[in-house]
């Protein structure tokens, strides 16, 4: 989830800047090999060492959901695929992390690539935990005989039991009706909130915003056995939420070898990741790098200003 103004940003292609721009994460900068946009890179690791058969790093794709996840006003029961998902990699962090008491590793999981016809594996990642929140992972579910997904989300750490809600009614917002009281003040948008057996509407507001802070609004996460709600919650800003690794495309059965196991180095620059950001609703995901030919926008994908202006989420 990225609150991001695409006409305010400034690119300098400097490598000093990209590592200055990294070493906000207070990594340790040792393997991690930072890509731009535009190489593709094959890697992989077994118990043998490095291997460069069979696992091709990729310079577009989806966006690790606990990286940044949509939200949608109208939340949408996740894609449905016919081919099942292979099992879960075993995947090993890098020894290069952020540092911070807060960082964590999120690990992978497989999404679908309808152009390809399959699944990417997208790799794990260190995550600074948004405070007060804990990783709900996503999971591909049977749905009849095919497949669906249900996307992760950032719970509430001090929750201990999930509520499944009936489905809420179509959102009525539409934008701040008075002007701000400040250029410091963000609008946060409405949603509908479950009370007493029925759902009431809570409107949108203008609240003060935080320097290197992104409000999170809140939002409603679909799942098979209802609606689970998210309320809204401060995050990092993008350049400080972690360390974010491409995915990769494994041929078929090269994963599944015994002794195998896969652990990133090839590390996404933030810088170009921005640069070349899309959002696609309907399969969950936000998506990085070369969509700009006419095909993508009839497959659903949008720009931030695009999603955001037209209603569809924030």
């Amino acid at each position: 989830m990225m609150n991001i103004n695409l006409m305010e940003m400034q690119t300098n292609r400097n490598p000093r800047h990209i590592m200055r721009r990294i070493s906000k994460f207070g990594m340790v900068a040792a393997q991690t090999v930072l890509i731009g946009l535009g190489v593709t890179i094959a890697t992989s690791q077994t118990d043998s060492g490095v291997d460069d058969q069979g696992a091709q790093v990729l310079t577009r794709g989806p966006v690790h959901e606990a990286f940044a996840g949509i939200v949608n006003y109208n939340p949408e029961p996740g894609v449905i695929v016919e081919k099942a998902p292979p099992e879960a990699i075993e995947e090993l962090p890098p020894g290069e992390r952020p540092v911070g008491d807060n960082i964590t590793w999120i690990p992978g999981y497989w999404a679908w690539d309808d152009e390809r016809s399959d699944y990417l594996w997208l790799s794990g990642m260190w995550r600074a935990l948004p405070p007060g929140r804990q990783w709900t992972t996503g999971y591909w579910a049977a749905s009849g005989n095919d497949n669906q997904w249900i996307s992760g989300y950032w719970a509430d750490s001090e929750e201990r039991e999930t509520a499944y809600l009936p489905k809420p009614p179509v959102t009525v917002e539409a934008g701040p009706n008075v002007e701000a009281p400040s250029r410091d003040h963000a609008w946060t948008p409405g949603s509908w909130m479950w009370n007493q057996e029925r759902y009431a509407w809570r409107p949108g507001y203008w609240a003060q915003g935080r320097t290197d802070w992104e409000w999170i609004p809140a939002h409603y996460v679909w799942t098979p056995r209802g609606y689970i709600f998210v309320d809204g919650y401060w995050d990092y800003s993008v350049e400080r939420r972690g360390l974010l690794y491409a995915p990769v495309y494994f041929q078929s059965g090269y994963h599944s070898r015994p002794g195998y196991h896969y652990s990133p180095v090839i590390a996404i620059d933030v810088v170009s990741l921005i640069e070349h950001l899309f959002l696609r609703p309907r399969y969950h995901h936000y998506y990085f790098g070369d969509y700009y030919a006419p095909r993508y926008r009839d497959n659903g994908f949008y720009s931030p200003y695009a999603f955001q202006s037209s209603s569809y989420g924030y």
